[in-house]
């Protein structure tokens, strides 16, 4: 069934490869299986019934209009702008979608790092979460104050010992010399048999990703994909709606 992507697990994650220029945040207010999408859970939001201006983290894509996207990074605990990992698609001077990861507060600062690449990169898209530095242990064990997950909600999610479910992108520049990304989700969500953020991290070290960010965990650990033998992959975290989701074009 997969043409534009491959699917593949390993036990402890689910793993979706493709294109970089395949991704699409898309606000959806729903479980990602209960929609016609191939991808994965996205940002984090106010929990459990999130409304359209509920994110917590960018969403945004260059089709979309303003009315359905989110442009700023918060604070889960107030709601402010806060710095935090961020994954952005762009368009090189030749035309190739390349991507850039790093801690930015909203989708100016993000353009403006992007552009000091190259004065001709031009984003596509952009999606919140927090970064995991996987090539410096000093800042990823500075991550939790550094982008404000020491609130009672979210210290969890890099949480080095406690599982639970774990969602993220890593991306990769290939032999080919394309860009590739891994959305990756774990197989389970309780704590006796989830990931914690560690095992989350060293998968994408192990993938050789360049860089990667963490999404909403938990509950809000979701997937749906095809699979080789022409069926369907879901994981439907514990059922619940989520804000966004990181889908794939084309859909199912």
């Amino acid at each position: 069934m997969p043409t534009s992507y491959t699917y593949s697990t390993n036990g402890k994650f689910n793993v979706i490869k493709t294109s970089a220029a395949k991704l699409k945040p898309i606000i959806i207010l729903k479980n990602v299986c209960a929609t016609s999408e191939v991808g994965i859970n996205g940002c984090f939001f106010n929990y459990p019934n999130p409304a359209k201006n509920d994110g917590f983290g960018i969403s945004w894509h260059v089709d979309l209009t303003s009315a359905d996207t989110c442009t700023s990074n918060k604070q889960t605990a107030t709601g402010a702008e806060m710095t935090k990992g961020t994954i952005c698609g762009y368009n090189d001077s030749t035309g190739k979608l390349r991507v850039h990861i790093a801690p930015v507060k909203n989708f100016t600062e993000m353009k403006t790092k992007v552009s000091a690449l190259s004065s001709a990169n031009t984003p596509r898209y952009m999606i919140g979460g927090g970064s995991l530095y996987l090539t410096s242990d000093t800042n990823w064990n500075s991550v939790v104050a550094n982008e404000g997950w020491n609130d009672p909600y979210h210290q969890g999610q890099v949480d080095n010992i406690v599982k639970n479910g774990r969602s993220g992108i890593g991306y990769k520049d290939e032999s080919d010399g394309y860009t590739y990304v891994y959305l990756a989700v774990s197989q389970y969500n309780d704590s006796t048999n989830g990931a914690t953020s560690a095992d989350l991290r060293k998968l994408f070290q192990d993938l050789k990703c360049n860089e990667a960010i963490f999404l909403d965990g938990g509950g809000s650990s979701q997937m749906q994909c095809g699979k080789p033998d022409n069926t369907i992959f879901t994981k439907n975290g514990d059922g619940r709606n989520v804000w966004n989701m990181v889908s794939l074009i084309p859909p199912l």
